[in-house]
């Protein structure tokens, strides 16, 4: 679990026709209020309960485990002995009485209307709050003092992300990613070479310059390129992340490669890969590679423009892009597409429908002679390494961005709940791709363009 929670919210969300209670209105404000105050507070993920009661179990036990706090709220005595809320708050008392909980305490938060014989023991003796009172904001008083006294040196004020501003959050450089960008290197291969292979039967000129975008670690750059005449071929390998760059650099052993660290989007761009060009005697280049890339910018369009400068008059450009919308998948209860809506739906992440608008975006921009080398891959056939390394391809990274945005905001309940409901999702999606009878496809978006026609 990631975090460390301060507060247990325990609450009855909906009645048995499905009516949300007043219970969930409480929790609700007062979960805002302490995440505003910057203290991680645990607030029921029900959505864990679709993948079966030991998933959501394990995120409660772990929560009780860490929280310092349990915040009871209930209008009725029945809704105190629900199976979920007794569970929550029996096992918090357990931890206090043990001894393991030192400073644990439970604030109940209830209606007048149950008597004190009716409430569980551990809800008698302890100071209590009415529902009837509205003491929302005075529960969270008396966290906030609650905390400084007995925990100072952890709570502190933390300003929240505005996560509507933030471009994409994908980081290359993550140590999972090495190995998986290696995979996708290795499986995309077929969708890469012919459109390649064109270019290269129309690039008749003695001297081929090449520049790859968002080269990343280089495994791509090295595949596709690294066997062609080092007398011919001149290559140029720009990414953004400086770990990337260096790997490629320190393992490359073509004399005609070269790699640069370089923010394609920044106001310099075009002035430091002038920079590049002229230190390798380069006038323009006669290819310019970009593999998933170009989804993962601020403003395709305007970055388009901006590189079709460096273009030679007749030379090529080279554009495979991603779009989850060509996922198919079958004997999956639906799964594959939950876990894409989830991610598509988590700020920060790329344009995941991207490889849909490639050809507008480079007809937009001048480019002329538009073909497509659009590839499909299916599992179909694969044995159980080549499906699960599709798996790791396709969807195991897709949990990074939860966590980067977790990072930046560990108090945030709502990104808490969508990583513990992803973790879940992935690790039943990893054992249907396991599943012989699980049947997978997508498509990958190959463009080849020319600067004139």
């Amino acid at each position: 679990m990631t975090g460390q929670y301060k507060v247990f919210i325990s609450f009855k969300n909906t009645d048995n026709n499905g009516n949300i209670l007043q219970e969930s209105n409480h929790a609700q404000n007062i979960f805002s209020k302490l995440s505003d105050l910057g203290i991680p507070t645990f607030y029921s993920n029900a959505s864990l309960l679709e993948f079966g009661e030991s998933a959501y179990c394990d995120a409660i036990d772990s929560a009780i485990d860490e929280a310092l706090i349990m915040i009871v709220i209930a209008s009725t005595s029945e809704y105190i002995n629900e199976k979920w809320i007794k569970y929550e708050w029996t096992n918090f008392h357990a931890e206090i009485t043990s001894g393991a909980k030192p400073g644990g305490i439970i604030i109940p938060y209830l209606s007048k209307n149950i008597m004190r014989a009716d409430r569980p023991m551990p809800l008698r003796n302890v100071e209590t709050f009415d529902l009837e009172d509205n003491a929302d904001d005075t529960i969270v008083e008396f966290v906030l003092n609650y905390l400084k006294t007995n925990d100072p040196n952890f709570f502190k004020k933390k300003e929240k992300i505005n996560f509507a501003t933030l471009g994409s959050t994908y980081n290359a450089g993550l140590e999972t990613e090495f190995t998986r960008l290696k995979i996708q290197a290795k499986n995309t291969r077929p969708a890469d070479m012919p459109a390649l292979e064109f270019c290269f039967a129309n690039l008749q000129q003695e001297r081929v310059n090449i520049l790859d975008v968002g080269c990343s670690y280089g495994f791509v750059s090295m595949d596709r390129f690294g066997a062609l005449d080092q007398e011919k071929y001149c290559f140029v390998g720009i990414d953004y992340n400086e770990k990337c760059i260096r790997y490629a650099a320190e393992h490359n052993p073509n004399a005609n490669f070269s790699f640069y660290r370089m923010d394609i989007e920044s106001s310099d761009f075009e002035k430091n890969l002038e920079e590049i060009m002229a230190q390798n005697d380069i006038e323009h280049f006669d290819l310019i590679n970009m593999t998933l890339v170009l989804h993962h910018l601020k403003d395709p369009i305007k970055f388009l423009r901006r590189i079709r400068r460096f273009l030679s008059a007749q030379g090529y450009i080279v554009i495979r892009g991603s779009d989850d919308g060509s996922a198919l998948a079958y004997n999956d209860d639906g799964l594959v597409k939950k876990v894409i809506e989830k991610h598509m739906s988590t700020p920060g992440i790329s344009d995941r429908i991207n490889g849909r608008k490639i050809c507008y975006q480079l007809s937009t921009t001048g480019y002329q002679n538009i073909r497509s080398f659009n590839y499909v891959k299916d599992i179909t056939g694969m044995n159980y390494d080549q499906r699960q390394e599709v798996f790791d391809e396709r969807f195991a990274y897709r949990i990074n961005y939860i966590r980067n945005l977790l990072a930046m905001e560990p108090t945030n309940m709502l990104l808490k709940n969508d990583l513990e409901w992803m973790e879940y999702a992935l690790d039943q999606l990893s054992n249907k791709f396991g599943d012989p009878s699980f049947w997978y496809q997508e498509v990958d978006f190959v463009f080849v363009a020319k600067k004139n026609g």
